[in-house]
């Protein structure tokens, strides 16, 4: 992949623009860094100041895991309820396989980022924003045709490694660059209109819960319980990756109510 775009704070600035699109002042850009005790700090700045974030990152970069929030944020939270909406779609490739689909695709990644030896992040800026709905859906629709992450990675929130920083997870840490900025904003419809819809799940099989009456374990909440027997709590939105097969994608679905209790769409 043929860098286009010049490398160093111009290239940080070009990136965090990208993301930014045509966002109104006031709509926001996050910074995450891993402080080198343990915990996030986190830090926001205005779309219109994408040189303030980048003198930021660069003040963070050397010393920190620093990450960006692809999507923008409507106030000063990292939860996907902040996101403002999205400018770009974006993917995590993580091994040759998901790098190599990548290579081949087309339209072209208008800008790739470079986050270890082995993986890369690519994004495709759009011409409008997204919801934070529709671009987690068109996300995992773009994992999907390129065998890339379709982990929390494709969410609204998720939040990836920026240009001129050091991944520490490597040792010696490993630079993260920029290797290719074209300055491309992309049609959604264009995008989406080359890339396989999400396979449907299977249809839930419930269990009368008339089978089940009088049985005192009813009585646990579906979360308690799936965490007893599992030792995985389930997240925010319900979903625990399941322990009976390979899930890069978290498909153990646990619900409210023990009539409903719990379903693996992946098995």
């Amino acid at each position: 992949m043929t860098a286009t775009a010049a490398a160093g704070p111009a290239g940080v600035v070009a990136y965090l623009a990208a993301l930014a699109g045509q966002a109104p002042a006031g709509q926001l850009l996050e910074l995450r860094h891993r402080r080198p005790g343990g915990g996030m700090g986190q830090r926001f700045f205005d779309v219109a100041r994408p040189a303030a974030a980048a003198a930021e990152i660069a003040v963070l970069g050397d010393t920190n895991d620093v990450y960006v929030g692809a999507a923008l944020r409507a106030r000063r939270e990292g939860t996907r309820a902040a996101v403002a909406g999205g400018w770009v779609l974006w993917v995590d490739c993580d091994d040759a396989g998901a790098v190599g689909a990548l290579a081949a695709f087309q339209p072209a990644a208008a800008m790739v980022v470079r986050s270890s030896a082995r993986g890369v992040h690519a994004y495709w800026p759009l011409t409008a924003p997204l919801g934070a709905e529709d671009l987690e859906r068109a996300n995992r629709r773009l994992a999907g045709a390129l065998g890339a992450c379709q982990s929390a990675v494709t969410g609204a929130a998720a939040v990836l490694r920026p240009p001129e920083t050091l991944n520490f997870k490597h040792d010696p840490p490993a630079r993260v660059t920029l290797e290719r900025f074209t300055g491309e904003r992309f049609e959604t419809a264009e995008l989406l209109a080359r890339l396989p819809e999400l396979p449907q799940p299977a249809a839930a099989v419930r269990v009368p819960a008339a089978d089940f009456a009088g049985d005192p374990l009813r009585a646990i909440a579906p979360a308690v319980y799936v965490e007893a027997l599992t030792g995985r709590a389930p997240g925010r939105d319900g979903k625990i990756a399941c322990p009976l097969h390979k899930d890069r994608t978290p498909s153990f679905h646990v619900y409210e109510t023990a009539e409903e209790g719990w379903y693996c769409f992946g098995c």
